[in-house]
């Protein structure tokens, strides 16, 4: 899943401005420093750090990618090789328990229910 480009309402607005400079004068000076060519300026800044968020944001889904491709990978050797030393071994082994494997003898044994709950609630309950 990707994220999201930042987009700016203020470059749009900021370059619809610029437009309407223009169009009034090309060197239309302001005073204080606000100039059509400043304000170009400024934008063209905005907008080149904002292209520059935007790529990190592309590179790091990128490598997020790359992340869980490898993770995907490894979880598929874990199960491999875990499956491997039950079959070389015996999946009721030490060794197989030292890779972080269950032995088989020592699973728990699922008890049967009961209609009215579990075998031992019967037996507690019933009194002569």
């Amino acid at each position: 899943m990707s994220r999201k480009k930042k987009t700016s309402l203020v470059l749009e607005k900021a370059h619809q401005r610029y437009s309407g400079m223009e169009s009034v004068d090309p060197a239309l000076d302001l005073g204080n420093g606000l100039t059509t060519i400043t304000f170009n300026a400024q934008v063209d800044t905005f907008q080149d750090r904002l292209d520059k968020y935007n790529q990190h944001i592309s590179d790091l889904d990128a490598e997020r990618n790359d992340l869980l491709a490898l993770e995907k990978l490894l979880r598929e050797t874990n199960k491999t090789i875990l499956q491997g030393v039950g079959v070389k071994y015996g999946y009721d082994s030490n060794e197989y328990e030292k890779v972080g494997g269950t032995r088989t003898s020592e699973r728990k044994k699922p008890h049967p229910k009961s209609k009215n709950g579990t075998a031992s609630d019967n037996a507690a309950g019933q009194t002569a």
